[in-house]
């Protein structure tokens, strides 16, 4: 098994990089790295530490995953 990983902050400014990174990779796979790491900024905040992994396994498929480092929760005032 093929496995790539990178650990960085998730950032909109590093979509495009990782994309770039994923040149090797189809468009289909680097969409879905992409729309994984926009996930881990919308829902968990941007700056969040993310680790993105794509594995190519021996049956041929790919598998893509991101997993946002966990955080602290954090108390917000109300509006």
């Amino acid at each position: 098994m093929t496995t790539w990983e990178l650990s960085l902050l998730a950032t909109p400014e590093a979509v495009p990089e990782v994309r770039r990174l994923l040149h090797r990779y189809d468009h289909d796979v680097r969409l879905c790295v992409t729309e994984l790491l926009t996930n881990v900024i919308d829902h968990a905040g941007a700056g969040t530490p993310a680790t993105v992994r794509v594995a190519v396994l021996p049956t041929g498929h790919t598998r893509v995953d991101t997993d946002p480092a966990p955080r602290s929760p954090v108390v917000r005032s109300g509006r």
